[in-house]
């Protein structure tokens, strides 16, 4: 008898021991992933939001645990599917807290276009929840002028719907050559559709501001280059083409550029106002489409520009690219075979003849489509 309970306390105790050393072992295992991913977390810049915590912490010890068996994947839309759907005014929020800052990419040359870097130039104090379609150029007053489309919608075609009816053009503007900018305020607005609006300095100090709208393309002026008033008239009518670019010609008249189907078209006019006859200067190659013209001069009478190319059965952004072509005489154009870099609607800016800048929309080449 006296044996009898011997084993039986000895079993006893042995599972107590084993259940003390399971549980001790599953509370180590999961401080030790929990601690991974602070750690992983402080590596991109920053750590666990509260939320995240809290979700974690909320588990009970068979939930942690599991948890903590899933893959980083899975254990990110885990997260994601418990965070509360808030919109934040800095940018999105992510897992680890870090937020999308507001502004766009660009690629910076100094020689002339051979070699290119990529950077990013934030836009602070940006009054809506994204700016997309920029034009840049160096101001009278010795700062880099940026505009921009700037948008309310983040799912589905921004040109076509903003929460509010209300289409904005914004104008930013940087000190230190365009590595950064501090939004001024709405230069031009509307209840109407528009995208992509491309500014042109006149030689008597004012300005007009070609945007599109559809294939067609209609113009605001400003004395200022601050806040635009519309003009009457379109200046490329429905179905000739959209997403402007422009010069000023050595002669005084203004050569507008814009998208169609067979690639960049142009047509001169006298007071940059009447554009009737349009001809093919820039051709897409075959299986691909060519846009978003951003034409400069440089210099010595020389003219550079700036465009988009893509694979034309590609929806969306995540396979634009930059190239440039040049002209001596901004009439006829010669494409150069060199990409720049991904991106989309590019807008060049020139600091000198051999310095330029090109500012894009749309995601980094890493970016991942995301699922839903």
């Amino acid at each position: 008898m006296f044996t009898f309970r011997k084993d039986v306390m000895r079993v006893f105790f042995s599972f107590v021991f084993s259940f003390w050393i399971i549980l001790a072992s599953t509370s180590g295992i999961v401080i030790l992933n929990f601690c991974l991913i602070i750690k992983d977390a402080a590596a991109q810049g920053g750590g666990p939001t509260p939320e995240v915590k809290a979700i974690i912490q909320s588990l009970s010890s068979e939930e942690r645990a599991n948890f903590f068996l899933l893959s980083r994947q899975e254990r990110r839309a885990f997260i994601n599917k418990r965070l509360p759907q808030r919109h934040k005014p800095g940018g999105a929020g992510g897992i680890f807290g870090k937020e999308r800052q507001k502004g766009f990419r660009h690629f910076s040359t100094d020689d002339g276009g051979q070699t290119w870097t990529m950077n990013f130039s934030p836009v602070k104090s940006m009054s809506t929840r994204g700016g997309v379609d920029p034009e840049a150029f160096l101001g009278s007053d010795g700062k880099v002028w940026i505009y921009y489309f700037g948008s309310n919608n983040t799912k589905g075609d921004p040109a076509r719907n903003q929460p509010d009816d209300t289409w904005r053009i914004l104008l930013a503007k940087s000190n230190d050559q365009g590595a950064t900018f501090v939004e001024k305020g709405i230069s031009y607005q509307e209840r109407r559709g528009l995208t992509d609006p491309f500014v042109l300095q006149l030689r008597n100090g004012s300005y007009r501001m070609y945007i599109s709208r559809g294939a067609s393309v209609f113009s605001a002026f400003s004395n200022d280059g601050i806040k635009f008033t519309v003009e009457n008239g379109t200046r490329v009518q429905e179905g000739k083409g959209g997403v402007p670019g422009a010069l000023l010609l050595e002669d005084g008249s203004t050569i507008i550029f814009v998208c169609g189907r067979a690639g960049i078209y142009s047509s001169i006019s006298k007071d940059g106002l009447e554009f009737d006859d349009f001809e093919l200067v820039l051709e897409a190659p075959d299986g691909k489409m060519i846009c978003d013209p951003s034409p400069e001069k440089i210099g010595n009478g020389s003219y550079v520009m700036a465009y988009k190319e893509k694979p034309r059965d590609v929806k969306g952004p995540r396979q634009d690219y930059v190239k440039i072509a040049t002209s001596k005489d901004g009439l006829e154009w010669q494409k150069r075979e060199d990409v720049v870099g991904s991106g989309s609607v590019p807008a060049l800016l020139v600091l000198g003849e051999r310095h330029w800048k090109i500012y894009v929309s749309g995601p980094p080449p890493h970016a991942r489509r995301r699922r839903h």
